[in-house]
């Protein structure tokens, strides 16, 4: 390259001046970098007295999105509990499985950020929806006896932030 002139070249729509070239293979070198698996510490699940922890709720990413996966000891397998192709933004585990042996996990449909409570029970492995479907819902707070959770909602009218008190069970209204 001779001092004062432009190196220059053309790419589909882009003119590019003075950037080297990528070496050939670069790129796919750099997916073992880019394409990495975290894990995000979620909950710890407690034995059924409350006293012990069985476990630990975690999300790590599999195909495109962070989904809820259950680790059962240090090093451990772990268990992949939901499989949607929308990410996981969060969960909470009841802090008494003896009342009920689930979570509660939020998650949106398609990046609309009205994110929905779920509960997952770890009896049945099955989920249900447990707000209205359309509202914003987030910040899940147990009781100490795991009867009752706390989270707010825009179910009133769609824009404040009011919080609800309600149970992990089917077709109950919130208060």
């Amino acid at each position: 390259m001779i001092p004062g002139q432009v190196q220059r070249r053309e790419e589909g729509n882009l003119i590019i001046e003075d950037v080297p070239s990528f070496p050939e293979g670069l790129s796919d070198r750099l997916l073992q970098y880019q394409n990495t698996r975290s894990a995000g510490l979620q909950d710890w699940h407690l034995t059924k007295d409350g006293n012990d922890v069985q476990g630990m709720i975690i999300t790590t990413r599999f195909a495109q999105v962070p989904q809820l996966h259950y680790v059962k000891n240090p090093g451990g397998y772990r268990k992949q509990l939901t499989y949607f192709s929308e990410r996981i933004a969060g969960a909470s585990s009841c802090p008494n499985p003896s009342v009920y042996n689930g979570l509660i996990y939020t998650k949106d449909i398609g990046g609309n950020e009205n994110y929905q409570l779920y509960y997952f029970d770890f009896d049945t492995a099955k989920t249900i929806l447990l707000t209205d479907g359309s509202s914003k819902n987030g910040a899940v707070k147990w009781t100490k006896k795991g009867d009752q959770f706390a989270f707010h909602s825009t179910k009133r009218d769609k824009t404040n932030h009011d919080i609800y008190i309600s149970t992990p069970t089917p077709n109950t209204e919130p208060t």
